[in-house]
């Protein structure tokens, strides 16, 4: 399965618990990687040049500051690839998962 992974930075930055699960992962799967902290102001359009590769699963590390970020790109990926599944990982999940749970 093709995996993108996704660091929503607004800056280029090491995410250390992103790295471990791509790491986990790549063993099984073909993996991608993506740091919106060096597409500046053109971050949503930033995926479109990676999802054409018959990506199955978008995966994003979100951090509170990050959060909404995340969310936007995440809707605009379902907008355009209805199919593509999405997984929302990192500490906002997990210390909020009702209020990440609540987006479609």
């Amino acid at each position: 399965m093709k995996v993108l992974f996704i660091n929503p930075n607004s800056a280029p930055a090491l995410n250390l618990g992103l790295t471990y699960v791509m790491s986990a992962v790549e063993e099984e799967h073909e993996i991608k990687f993506l740091d919106l902290g060096l597409y500046g102001r053109d971050y949503a359009k930033a995926p479109r040049t990676y999802l054409s590769t018959s990506i199955a699963v978008v995966a994003f590390s979100a951090f509170t500051h990050n959060f909404h970020k995340a969310l936007q790109v995440a809707s605009s990926i379902k907008n355009d690839y209805p199919g593509i599944k999405i997984i929302f990982g990192g500490i906002h999940p997990t210390l909020y998962p009702e209020e990440v749970t609540a987006y479609p």
